[in-house]
């Protein structure tokens, strides 16, 4: 009667376990998490449906016993991983990271993982297993990537916005010892909204931004700041030379809608740190610079004085 009441004992002990899985798997599925359980001895990784399914894997494409999944961790990525575990084994605290890994078909995927040590070896201490889960979080990351392009970024030249810029002079006024400002003026552009609407404006402005771009060095950086106003940060030994190329770029006529037309630049130059130690008084002492340029007869540079 013993043996057979303690059969009975195991064997509901069992059932109860095989419930508590299949919960923690629906819980596992619903949430959508890729699950993960490393035998850190053997370096053996068991890995959930889910989880290769963010990697654009299936079962079959994968051999089961020993995968070393870092391969596929972003190189730039690779460290933070490292360290996680190296943290999570020595203060035996879970972890939570953010990290980008190759899909199959060759882009990024970005993963918010978490692990912990789940089993250690009695007498030494030694981690044995760990264990954790992975989401997919790319679509959130893309999202805060494109709100951060919005928010520094002219969304109609997709060149830098003024925010950028301030950025751009701040973090460049501490490492070069002399930049040059020069503050763009299309000249005679009104006529042109006023004549054919903003939406030739808009595709106008757009061609003068691709033509300056084309004026430019890896190292110079364009930002639009206004409606026909653009600002460039370059070198003073560059300053003069790329002015005569930035007027010589808008020589060749625009054709849209069957109209063609000319247009010209004013430009205002002023050089840190001379004319300016700030981003307000560079930006204010290139636009006097300008309508110095505009008034002198427009379609040439001047620096300001």
């Amino acid at each position: 009667g013993l043996i057979k009441a303690k059969i009975f004992q195991i064997v509901s002990m069992q059932k109860k376990l095989k419930e508590h899985e299949q919960r923690l798997e629906y819980v596992i599925q619903g949430a959508n998490l890729g699950y993960w359980d490393w035998d850190y001895v053997n370096h053996k990784h068991v890995v959930n449906d889910t989880w290769l399914s963010f990697l654009g894997l299936k079962r079959k494409d994968i051999d089961e016993l020993d995968k070393d999944w870092s391969e596929r961790i972003h190189p730039e990525d690779k460290m933070i991983a490292q360290k996680a575990v190296e943290y999570t084994i020595k203060n035996n605290l879970p972890y939570v990271i953010e990290f980008r890994m190759r899909h199959a078909d060759g882009h990024w995927v970005w993963i918010e993982g978490s692990g912990a040590v789940v089993e250690r070896d009695e007498n030494t201490g030694e981690p044995l297993r760990l264990a954790g889960t992975n989401r997919d979080i790319s679509s959130r990351k893309n999202a805060q990537k494109e709100m951060l392009f919005l928010a520094l970024n002219d969304p109609l030249t997709k060149l830098p916005n003024r925010v950028y810029l301030k950025q751009e002079l701040e973090k460049r006024l501490i490492e070069e010892p002399e930049l040059c400002f020069l503050f763009l003026d299309l000249d005679f552009f009104k006529n042109i909204n006023d004549l054919y609407g903003h939406s030739v404006g808009d595709i106008v402005i757009q061609e003068a931004a691709e033509r300056f771009k084309a004026c430019l060095t890896k190292h110079e950086f364009i930002s639009r700041v206004g409606g026909d106003e653009f600002v460039i940060i370059t070198t003073k030994s560059q300053s003069v030379i790329l002015s005569e190329r930035l007027i010589q770029s808008l020589c060749v006529p625009f054709h849209i809608n069957n109209e063609q037309f000319t247009l010209g630049v004013s430009i205002g130059i002023a050089i840190a740190p001379q004319d300016g130690e700030s981003f307000e008084e560079l930006f204010k002492n290139a636009d006097t610079a300008m309508y110095v340029a505009k008034s002198s007869g427009k379609n040439r540079y001047a620096f300001y004085t």
